[in-house]
């Protein structure tokens, strides 16, 4: 199998998974708790388009891959660090799970900084890599990995997660003002105990 193919059939395997599921709902919903704006929601690096169950009104998501544009339904091909929109026209953004495998972070990051309109919000989600998160990796996608690719999952891990999550939040904090944070699934914004973190972002005047 190669790098994508791998990657497809993990976020199948994801989904089918009911611990897994369990902790990947009370993601989204946590981060449907933090958005506030009531427009359009933009979803960079939708995958299947998970959130977009957890949105009430306008969804699009944008994704570099065909099939999961396909799998979305409302969703357009696109590359984070090229989004195929217009300067300063979201309102409201999701970034969930996706920036940690994006080799150009910062590049990704000033995007979506560029189409998020002043006073725009935009909610990031990353892996917390700590002992919950670890552990749960374990008994879930790196023995599926391993069965299914016969090969060791950290030479997975380094081509798929490419930037800590410490990396990831302090180049977001750089272009955005930081907002509320939440833990998943223990509240408290703590890496070390919880599976995500979940964080809204605001684009101040420039």
């Amino acid at each position: 199998m190669n790098h994508t193919e791998v990657f497809v059939a993990v976020n199948e395997y994801v989904y089918k998974n009911p611990l897994i599921r369990w902790v990947e709902d009370l993601n989204h919903r946590t981060i449907r708790f933090l958005r506030k704006s009531k427009d359009r929601v933009y979803d960079f690096g939708c995958g299947p388009g998970a959130h977009s169950k957890y949105v009430e009104g306008k969804y699009l998501g944008v994704d570099t891959l065909d099939e999961m544009v396909e799998l979305t339904g409302r969703a357009v091909k696109g590359d984070i660090c090229d989004l195929p929109l217009e300067t300063g026209v979201v309102s409201s953004s999701v970034c969930s799970n996706v920036l940690e495998h994006i080799g150009d972070l910062e590049g990704a990051v000033r995007e979506i900084y560029r189409v998020t309109k002043i006073g725009g919000e935009f909610i990031l989600s990353t892996p917390c890599e700590g002992f919950l998160y670890r552990l749960g990796r374990r008994f879930t996608t790196k023995r599926f990995v391993e069965r299914r690719t016969g090969e060791g999952y950290s030479k997975f891990l380094g081509e798929e997660h490419l930037h800590k999550p410490e990396e990831i939040l302090k180049t977001c904090s750089r272009y955005f003002r930081k907002g509320p944070t939440i833990g998943v699934p223990f509240v408290v914004p703590l890496l070390s105990i919880n599976v995500f973190l979940v964080r809204r972002y605001l684009k101040e005047v420039e």
